[in-house]
């Protein structure tokens, strides 16, 4: 029996999102080769790329990321009350990986944060890795066929509004989980991500993993076995 679902941190302000056309802070600091940024570049495989980075003194803010590729610089926006490694790291992914694709986006910068913060707790699982937490939560539902054709600016379990609902988080997790293991599985997904405008999700895993993608589902599925 699976456990009862109970995620860190309910509240909706969580993920409140600024508007960029707005007027930032006189007070950001520029990250062209911090430590965390190289950190997580050399991490995906990638070279770093400069990369804004504004601190939002708002309790009422998380975290957010104004994707754009080369030459134009992405942003990235964290309270000051969330300055935290695998915060940081998750946005410095979607700085570092723009792509349309959330499953792509939410998948590998959650991945990433989860293994800077060595648990999951920014996405409101609290000491647990994306493995771990998705043994002890997940029923079956949302699968990860529900989420692959997820894109920015349309409704889907992974957008930002939909993070304060637990099926939200969840979605979160397995796209976590699933891009993490093709990480591990195929390294150079990462370089690949990043070098192209991808066209197609589906078709974009099954070519860089050699794949079909109902097989990489089964494949990842069976990694979870372990604490099943």
């Amino acid at each position: 029996m699976k456990k009862r679902f109970e995620i860190v941190g309910s509240s909706s302000s969580m993920i409140s999102v600024p508007s960029f056309d707005a007027d930032m802070p006189d007070h950001a600091v520029e990250y062209a080769a911090s430590e965390l940024l190289s950190h997580t570049a050399r991490l995906l495989g990638i070279c770093a790329r400069p990369v804004v980075l504004f601190i939002i003194d708002d309790c009422d803010f998380f975290a957010a990321t104004r994707q754009c590729r080369l030459p134009s610089k992405p942003v990235v926006c964290v309270s000051a009350d969330n300055l935290r490694a695998d915060v940081i790291a998750h946005e410095f992914v979607h700085a570092l990986l723009p792509t349309n694709w959330l499953f792509l986006a939410e998948g590998f910068a959650g991945a990433m944060g989860c293994h800077i913060g060595n648990d999951c707790s920014h996405l409101l699982f609290e000491s647990l890795t994306p493995n771990e937490a998705i043994c002890h939560f997940w029923s079956g539902t949302p699968t990860l066929e529900d989420l692959i054709d997820a894109r920015v600016g349309q409704p889907s379990l992974l957008s930002a509004e939909r993070f304060i609902e637990p099926e939200g988080r969840m979605a979160h997790l397995l796209a976590a989980s699933f891009c993490g293991f093709c990480l591990a599985e195929w390294p150079e997904i990462a370089v690949t991500l990043g070098n192209e405008i991808v066209s197609d999700c589906r078709e974009f895993l099954a070519r860089v993993t050699g794949t079909a993608i109902e097989d990489l589902f089964v494949q990842w599925e069976e990694s979870l076995a372990i604490c099943k």
